[in-house]
């Protein structure tokens, strides 16, 4: 009989423990930050949530100790007057009947931890920490080589102000990226490695994406001097394609240089080596007869020679 007493004795205390968790759990109070992702220039609500009871008063503190110094206001409803505020206060900051603290046109100092303590019918000190965000600067997209060849390391770097994350648009095999993503190291294997690369910044209320890059793998077969890839045989057979190619050209000048040689004077002599003969007839002034003369065409060479002259040479003849 003692022993079921105890038995029920117990099991009172366990229901009453359980009961007190179960009210105690529910009446916890947290703050809770509207919006949750407040931004330079705009406003925020600390919301108290889980109060039970009539709030009799409750104190706002900036900063991780909770003294004087660290006071932003207290507010006691029925105090007259009900408002005063603390060293750490400013016209900016508004007090809400319901425990609240509204912060207006926010900048960067307002970030930081903030606390409350409440006295109700449940008691709390909870905190919250304030973080203010900045919308994200266009990244921009710089390279450690411009030109680069097959073999080179190259490395990309994207840059913006307040971006909380990085991501690229393209990551080449092998790649490695550093903890935060701003930058981008790989080896140049091949012209698959050229093309455009573009990074996103982002965080939690804006996000924006750079310019293209555009990435050139450089040639090697404009590189002479780098020699990546060339055997013995390979040598040979250039050098023996150019001794081939100066050889080839000094023939052609040589030829060239020959047939100038042998074009004939500009100088033309009308019929002067025509073989060809021809007969006509000359008539002798005073006779009746003609006389037939064999001529070549050498005498037509002769422009300047008058016709009158060779009649009168014949005239004193006979």
């Amino acid at each position: 009989m003692i022993t079921k007493q105890h038995s029920f004795s117990s099991g009172i205390i366990v229901s009453v423990l359980l009961g007190v968790l179960v009210d105690v759990s529910g009446g916890m109070m947290n703050i809770q930050l509207i919006p949750q992702n407040p931004v330079i220039g705009g406003s925020v609500t600390m919301s108290v949530t889980g109060i039970t009871g009539r709030i009799r008063y409750f104190i706002w503190y900036k900063g991780l100790k909770k003294s004087y110094d660290h006071i932003i206001l207290t507010y006691i409803p029925d105090g007259n007057p009900p408002l005063s505020p603390g060293p750490l206060n400013n016209s900016r900051m508004t007090p809400l009947l319901n425990g609240s603290l509204q912060i207006s046109n926010l900048n960067r100092m307002d970030e930081g931890n903030y606390s409350v303590k409440i006295q109700a019918d449940n008691q709390s000190d909870p905190e919250v920490y304030l973080k203010i965000y900045d919308m994200v600067g266009k990244p921009t997209i710089t390279a450690s080589t411009s030109h680069p060849k097959k073999n080179d390391t190259v490395t990309l770097t994207c840059t913006s102000t307040n971006a909380e994350r990085i991501v690229w648009s393209r990551v080449p095999s092998g790649a490695t990226l550093s903890s935060d993503n701003r930058t981008i190291t790989f080896l140049i294997i091949n012209h698959m490695n050229s093309g455009d690369y573009q990074c996103e910044a982002a965080n939690p209320v804006s996000k924006k994406t750079s310019d293209p890059y555009t990435l050139t793998v450089a040639s090697t077969a404009l590189c002479p001097t780098s020699g990546i890839g060339l055997g013995g045989r390979q040598i040979a057979g250039i050098v023996i394609g150019t001794v081939f190619g100066i050889f080839i050209l000094e023939v052609i000048v040589y030829f060239v240089l020959k047939a100038k040689r042998k074009t004939p004077s500009s100088t033309v002599y009308e019929n002067a080596q025509v073989p060809e003969q021809h007969i006509y007839e000359k008539t002798i002034p005073g006779t009746q007869g003609k006389l037939s003369q064999e001529s070549n065409y050498e005498e037509l060479t002769h422009k300047d020679k008058s016709i009158y002259s060779t009649m009168e040479s014949a005239s004193e003849k006979h």
